[in-house]
């Protein structure tokens, strides 16, 4: 039983959808860990962040075969 092996523009679609995940998974992170040390610049750059991670991810990844 042998899998197909993904093209190497499969591969980095995948890679880059991940990639997205960790970035908006970051993002919230650093907002909570922002409010805690009650910098709120760094809540306003982490949410900011998550969200546009969430937005690219939404619009490129949330369709694709395979996607997680």
């Amino acid at each position: 039983m042998t899998e197909r092996q993904p093209s190497a523009a499969e591969a980095a679609r995948r890679q880059r959808c991940r990639s997205l995940e960790l970035a908006a998974v970051l993002g919230i992170v650093l907002g909570v860990l922002s409010v805690v040390d009650r910098s709120w610049p760094g809540v306003a750059v982490g949410v900011a962040g998550a969200a546009l991670a969430w937005a690219v991810w939404w619009r490129r990844c949330r369709d694709a075969p395979g996607a997680s």
